[in-house]
């Protein structure tokens, strides 16, 4: 539960154990739905609110991103806040798919950066 990101678990509830793992399920087959091919997957990477705006989550994303261009490879993250899709789209980053998982009222933005290529 401990890296289940706040926004889910205001959504759904802490004690929805059963509702989040299936959420869990259905992210994970949407991930591997959509990108089925050899890729870099952005898992978890979070910013305390009090730092937010400060280019922390640049400082966190362009070292790693810049590791995955040497290599030519696709990104693929996913987010439920809706304000990191802005975020993320800086990155190179479009949403490839958005969806509502059943039963409740969170939307999950699958995104993906194509392979830079120099």
């Amino acid at each position: 539960m401990r890296s289940v990101p706040p926004s889910v678990l205001d959504t759904l509830g802490p004690r929805n154990v059963d509702l989040l793992e299936a959420c869990a399920r259905r992210i994970d087959g949407l991930h591997r739905r959509l990108v089925p091919y050899p890729h870099w997957y952005l898992d978890m990477i979070g910013v305390d609110p009090s730092c937010q705006g400060r280019g922390f989550c640049s400082r966190l994303v362009r070292p790693v991103l810049e590791h995955i261009d040497r290599e030519a490879m696709p990104c693929y993250l996913d987010t439920s806040a809706e304000k990191n899709v802005a975020i993320y789209r800086r990155f190179g980053f479009e949403v490839v798919l958005e969806d509502k998982m059943p039963g409740t009222e969170l939307r999950i933005f699958a995104m993906l950066r194509k392979a830079q290529t120099a």
